[in-house]
C-alpha cells in the first residue's frame, strides 16, 4: 500500500498556492504596472534563441503539448526548447526528443525544500535570460510567479481570474 504523505504534500502545496498566490500576483502586478518600464517588444521569430515551456500539475497536459513543442521547432528553428516542471513528470519528459534540458522542481521531500529548491531553479532561470517563455499552466498561479520572477523576455500564459 503506497503511503498517503506525497499526496499530502500536494494538496498542502496546492492550499498555500490557493492562499498566498493570490495576493502575490496581485503585489507582481501592481510592481509591473507602476514601477517597471514598458514591455520589450517581441524578438523577430529568427532571433529567438532561447524558450522556457512551463507546465507543473498534471502528465496528461504535458503529453497534449506535443503539438507546441514541434511548432515552438517549427517557427524557432534556432532555438533551444527548455522545460520547467514537477521531478515526477520528469520521466514522461525524457520521452520528447523536440526538448532539448528538462528542469525540473521537487516537491516530493517536503514544502520546505521545494521552496529552496523553487529559489535555486529560478536564480537559474535568471541566469538563462530567456527570450520567451510559455507557461501552460491553468490550476495554480505558482507557475505565473514564476514566470513573472525569471526576467523573460517575452511571455505568454493562462489568466486565472475567477479562481
Amino acid at each position: 500500500m503506497r503511503p498517503v504523505w506525497p499526496r499530502r504534500r500536494y494538496q498542502a502545496a496546492l492550499a498555500i498556492d490557493k492562499h498566498v498566490g493570490r495576493p502575490l500576483c496581485g503585489i507582481l502586478y501592481l510592481g509591473r504596472r507602476f514601477f517597471l518600464r514598458k514591455r520589450k517588444p517581441p524578438l523577430p521569430d529568427e532571433r529567438v534563441t532561447k524558450v522556457l515551456v512551463v507546465k507543473m500539475w498534471g502528465m496528461g497536459s504535458i503529453v497534449l503539448a506535443t503539438p507546441l513543442i514541434e511548432e515552438i521547432h517549427r517557427r524557432y528553428p534556432n532555438a533551444r526548447v527548455d522545460f520547467l516542471s514537477l521531478q515526477e513528470n520528469f520521466p514522461i519528459l525524457g520521452l520528447y526528443p523536440g526538448i532539448d534540458r528538462i528542469l525540473t522542481i521537487d516537491l516530493s521531500r517536503g514544502i520546505p525544500l521545494f521552496l529552496v529548491h523553487t529559489v535555486r531553479t529560478l536564480l537559474r532561470l535568471r541566469r538563462e535570460r530567456y527570450d520567451l517563455l510559455l507557461d501552460l499552466e491553468f490550476f495554480t498561479r505558482f507557475s505565473s510567479i514564476l514566470s513573472r520572477l525569471t526576467k523573460a523576455r517575452w511571455t505568454h500564459g493562462f489568466s486565472a481570474r475567477d479562481q
